[in-house]
């Protein structure tokens, strides 16, 4: 079905589906915005869809299928072109329940990358990819991945991130000592108001320097003082401090490393095949097949229509660890 509407509030096409009988197991619906009355402007969306019913079964919002081998196909394309200055949204997911642990605004499963995001803008400094308004977690590792500058057409490069056990912070430099031996070193302005609980390693450069001390620890200037050092030698130090921002501060929980499951996931596992368990021990196929009971996680979903072979060979994957 195809339908064209013209106009302020034009609609192309407009479906409702209700449903009160067990017998469906899937709804799906298709509306258009609310407009609010201006001839100008309208304070909707330009296209709205919900799917619901009475019963428990599986609903859609929006349902897209594309069963069609053709590189680069789009099940949902979300596009805004309109010019306003901030907040334009391509797609929204909201998932919010009163009775749940577990609410995925976007989710995503893919045989390369499950969610991708690309940043288009020009301001480099405060635009992301993929960005967190809070916790991020990952059960692999955490890297980035660049072309190899050796070979860039043939490898890549990765670099992985340091784990703990705490929630740490690190600064670091290279100072050169005084007449008389020592030096004072500068940590950032903001150093205080995120960080306690600092922790100090000195390495003597340029000349064996057995009695390098931290003379004072960081007091509200922001600043410490190495003391033992050669004059006109060097010293490298690493501070590295417990995060207390205004963040750590109120979610205080979010230093704890060691934590209960909620009940839905006792006795089921992230990943479990790492525990020679099946995937029926998966928490997150439990949550998909058991609150909506139609529903197949498409991860073990069985395919019926076949993977077009790509003729393409990977890039060759070169690792190291990033502090």
């Amino acid at each position: 079905v195809t339908g064209t509407g013209n106009g302020q509030g034009g609609v192309g096409v407009v479906g409702f589906t209700f449903n009160s009988s067990t017998s469906s197991s899937e709804m799906a619906g298709f509306f258009e915005s609310d407009f609010d009355g201006d001839t100008d402007t309208h304070d909707g969306p330009t296209v709205y869809l919900a799917g619901y019913d009475n019963t428990n079964s599986n609903q859609y919002g929006v349902y897209a299928y594309v069963p069609d081998q053709d590189d680069n196909s789009v099940a949902i394309k979300g596009v805004y072109t309109g010019g306003g200055n901030y907040d334009a949204t391509g797609i929204i997911g909201d998932a919010s329940s009163a009775n749940s642990y577990y609410g995925y605004g976007v989710k995503g499963y893919g045989d390369y990358i499950a969610v991708y995001g690309y940043e288009t803008g020009t301001n480099y400094t405060t635009n992301y990819g993929v960005y967190a308004n809070g916790d991020m977690g990952a059960s692999g590792t955490k890297s980035f991945m660049i072309d190899y500058p050796l070979d860039p057409e043939n490898k890549y490069l990765k670099h992985y991130s340091i784990e703990s056990d705490q929630v740490l912070l690190q600064y670091c430099g290279i100072e050169t000592f005084n007449a008389n031996g020592e030096v004072v070193a500068q940590l950032p302005e903001y150093y205080s108001a995120i960080n306690i609980n600092a922790s100090y390693q000195l390495t003597a450069v340029g000349a064996a320097m057995p009695d390098l001390y931290i003379k004072r620890k960081v007091d509200e200037t922001n600043t410490f003082v190495i003391a033992g050092g050669v004059p006109g030698k060097e010293v490298s130090w690493l501070v590295i401090s417990e995060r207390n921002d205004p963040y750590m501060q109120h979610y205080t929980d979010q230093r704890d490393n060691i934590i209960d499951k909620p009940e839905e996931a006792r006795g089921r596992y992230l990943m479990p095949e790492l525990y020679g368990q099946s995937e029926e021990k998966s928490i997150d196929r439990y949550l998909i097949n058991n609150r909506n009971s139609s529903y197949e996680n498409p991860k073990v979903i069985k395919r019926t229509i076949e993977k077009k072979e790509k003729d393409v060979k990977p890039k060759e994957v070169i690792e190291d660890t990033e502090k």
